[in-house]
């Protein structure tokens, strides 16, 4: 039996242009942040998880293009900011946004860190 090709990491475009932003795909995972989520340390804890605009644009990019048949266009993301700009609390708002209000059957959600230190954090 051949294998199926799974991969849709690229835009389906020949042309290289990738589909537009969905903005209520979009919209939905950005407002999943200050209405679901709250912070939990520090001085804003008990606080909505408001998104800084750069944040806003990383979850558009990854949520918000879709695939003619409604699937992610993007499948991987890479996030490069200096330290104390909010990633890892991003990333965490991401992985509980999949695991309860993605809606995707099967999901799987991994986290990792470059060592214990980190991992433990």
């Amino acid at each position: 039996m051949p294998r199926r090709k799974t991969n849709t990491t690229r835009s389906p475009s020949t042309s290289g242009e990738l589909p537009p932003i969905d903005k209520a795909t979009a919209a939905k995972v950005c407002e999943f942040f200050p209405d679901v989520l709250r912070h939990s340390k520090g001085a804003i804890a008990g606080q909505p998880f408001e998104l800084l605009p750069w944040q806003q644009t990383v979850l558009s990019e990854l949520f918000g293009r879709l695939n003619p048949d409604g699937t992610r266009v993007r499948r991987v993301g890479y996030i490069e900011v200096p330290k104390k700009n909010g990633k890892s609390t991003l990333l965490a708002g991401i992985a509980l946004y999949l695991l309860v209000a993605d809606a995707e059957p099967g999901a799987e959600i991994y986290g990792a860190a470059a060592d214990r230190v980190f991992a433990l954090g």
